[in-house]
């Protein structure tokens, strides 16, 4: 069907919509009208694509109110198919914006009175990008009854989806917007999808983690050995969210190999909610560059395999040492002997970092953490790691320890004198607090 059928076909459906009774949702309160439609509707077949393009975005609502810009249901249907783009430059960014895309969102606003004339594009022989638009209009259309998605819309996208007369582009299309909601039935059609080069991949495949569903994992492990880059790191955090097991080899093959440390830093994340052993790759991606190496000990720490706490200890020395660090503290035992000895390196910096690691400790383990960091304090350590040792420690030390840090008030240097008057701070908070649950028993 040409476009002149169409645009009768368009006007027919208005006298026969405009007849019956429509529902509008009440934005009086919101939005007067302050824009005359009769001119927009105009507007949207001007010559400018700029003039076009803005008309079709005042149309929407809450610039227009829907009750009136009901008017323009015809105009909008038939400028779906504009694809010319403008470019805008706003406060932050580009946008680039087609009439189309505009008009999409218009009809959207409008609701169930939109569906029919969306329904009518859908119905042409011959994929379009009106169609592509009218898609996103269905996606994006709510019930204001319900404040939720519109049913009808729904079921005209899965009626699309499932018409195996229709371009592929189409169907996967309306799988995305069906996926947006939350329906697991558009997940072999989103797999279609990923082997598309006209789909957006990346929203593919942030659908299908989100959806968890397992069928992906292996066309998502496809899309990580031989995507671009882009494409890869986003399945390698597919794989991660969706948590099958079986997606640990891939991860760790491309954890040493992928060229795009994206991708790797993903590998790693994925790695340490899916893992379950400290695997050589993640010991080996400790000497990466610096996000790779803070995403594989953070991973390791997850995991929290003692094999791993020799590797995150040497860690400390790098620029990610307090990842490192947080992740020796959740390897129980195995990660306490080793911040112990670290605390006694020859590397200043090492010896703040195992220093400070301990104030995760505090709640968890504080007669160890003080045991710890008690001869730290009262050592004639470099500053730096005596302010970290005093910061560390929990607020309910021994007695015999309090003298030591009374004397770290007036130390000479200022570091350690401030970091003894916020702990003196905390524990005055700790004894409050102490004396108003005793008074409560």
């Amino acid at each position: 069907m040409n476009r002149q059928l169409l645009t009768v076909a368009v006007l027919l459906l208005n006298v026969a919509v405009s007849s019956g009774t429509a529902h509008y949702p009440s934005v009086d309160s919101l939005a007067p009208a302050s824009l005359d439609v009769a001119t927009l509707i105009l507007q949207l077949d001007a010559p400018d694509p700029i003039v076009r393009v803005k008309a079709a975005r005042a149309l929407q609502w809450p610039t227009t109110p829907s009750r009136d810009a009901s008017d323009s249901l015809p105009a909008l249907t038939l400028a779906l198919e504009d694809e010319d783009v403008v470019v805008f430059f706003p406060d932050f960014g580009v946008e680039y914006l087609t009439t189309g895309s505009e008009a999409a969102m218009a009809l959207a606003d409008l609701s169930d009175t939109a569906i029919p004339f969306l329904r009518l594009v859908l119905e042409q022989p011959e994929p379009s990008y009106g169609q592509r638009q009218a898609i996103r209009a269905l996606g994006a259309i709510v019930d204001a009854d319900r404040n939720d998605w519109h049913a009808s819309a729904g079921a005209v996208l899965r009626l699309v989806m499932n018409d195996l007369r229709r371009d592929e582009s189409l169907r996967v299309g309306a799988a995305l917007e069906l996926g947006a909601r939350g329906e697991r039935d558009a997940v072999p059609m989103l797999i279609r999808g990923l082997r598309r080069m006209d789909v957006d991949g990346s929203r593919t495949m942030r659908l299908l983690a989100q959806l968890g569903d397992r069928l992906a994992v292996q066309p998502l492990i496809a899309v990580l050995a031989n995507g671009d880059a882009i494409t890869r790191q986003l399945a390698a955090e597919a794989l991660g969210k969706i948590g099958d097991p079986v997606s640990i080899d891939a991860l760790r093959a491309t954890l040493i190999s992928d060229l795009w440390w994206p991708t790797r830093v993903e590998d790693a994340v994925a790695l340490g909610r899916l893992g379950d052993r400290a695997y050589p790759e993640l010991l080996q991606a400790l000497h990466d560059v610096n996000d790779v190496q803070g995403a594989a000990a953070a991973a390791l720490g997850r995991i929290g395999d003692p094999a791993a706490a020799a590797a995150l200890g040497d860690a400390l020395t790098r620029d990610n040492g307090w990842v490192a660090a947080e992740a020796l503290v959740n390897l129980g035992e195995f990660g306490y002997t080793t911040l112990v000895d670290k605390l006694r390196a020859p590397d200043v910096e090492v010896r703040q970092t195992a220093a400070g690691a301990f104030k995760w400790m505090q709640k968890t383990r504080p007669l160890a953490t003080i045991a710890a960091l008690s001869p730290v304090v009262a050592s004639n350590d470099d500053p730096r790691v005596r302010a970290r040792a005093i910061l560390s420690l929990p607020p309910g030390v021994p007695d015999e320890l309090l003298p030591r840090l009374t004397a770290a008030l007036s130390d000479r240097d200022k570091q350690v004198r401030s970091a003894a008057t916020r702990w003196f701070r905390t524990r005055e908070e700790y004894l409050r607090q102490q004396l108003r649950e005793e008074r409560r028993r």
